[in-house]
């Protein structure tokens, strides 16, 4: 796996389960500050047929919730913890069930990541995080609210 040279790319060349593992995981920290096509916030590598995309910089997700964090005007939410799913349509249907999937195998997992940091918080952000997480997994858990929140938000 090589580092792709940095220039616009269509996120359609981003392989399937690469490009909704990244959506979903801004989707569940509330990120909406990248770009694939202009690799904002994304590093890509290239594994030798796809592309890979690899978020980072989350000061602007609702996870975080930096008090300078600013939301993006052009997606019309009001606050950077208001989720936005911006993953595209055009992937597969069964790598998106794949991925909820995934992310459903790993609640407890994060939950426990979250519960190893309860010393370094305030008591205050540490259930803020909590229960931002939370609401991520009752998305996800509701065949309702996944299809609601996520797959019908999808763009293109």
């Amino acid at each position: 796996i090589k580092k792709f040279a940095k220039r616009r790319v269509s996120p359609l060349i981003v392989k399937d389960s690469s490009a909704i593992n990244f959506a979903m995981f801004s989707y569940m920290i509330g990120n909406t500050d990248w770009s694939m096509a202009y690799q904002h916030n994304v590093e890509m590598f290239f594994d030798g047929r796809r592309l890979l995309a690899i978020p980072y910089d989350f000061d602007h997700s609702g996870l975080v919730d930096a008090f300078y964090a600013k939301p993006n005007p052009m997606l019309k939410i009001s606050s950077v913890t208001e989720r936005v799913y911006r993953g595209l349509c055009k992937r597969d249907a069964e790598t998106f069930t794949t991925m909820r999937e995934f992310y459903r195998s790993k609640e407890s997992e994060i939950f426990s990541v979250i519960d190893s940091y309860k010393e370094n918080l305030s008591e205050k952000e540490f259930n803020r995080v909590s229960k931002y997480i939370k609401s991520f997994y009752d998305i996800v858990n509701s065949d309702v609210e996944f299809r609601n929140k996520i797959l019908s938000k999808c763009r293109g």
